[in-house]
């Protein structure tokens, strides 16, 4: 009897330690989502901040020179 209390209370540890995992598992998915999409407009900022750096120092050797 007293193995069937046992058991019941480790059961319903792993079940309670089962939903922090998949909880975690969701946060560690969206943060992972946050990331790739954050990390897209940061490329997309610093391809602009180059283009504009190499137009403007093209228009000003052709305006020097």
């Amino acid at each position: 009897m007293l193995n069937i209390v046992i058991f019941t209370e480790q059961d319903e540890g792993l079940d309670i330690l089962a939903e922090v995992v998949a909880r975690q598992k969701s946060m560690a998915t969206d943060i992972g989502t946050e990331i790739d999409r954050q990390d897209g407009m940061i490329r997309q900022k610093a391809y602009n901040i180059i283009y504009w750096y190499m137009l403007y120092s093209i228009l000003l050797l052709y305006y020097i020179l």
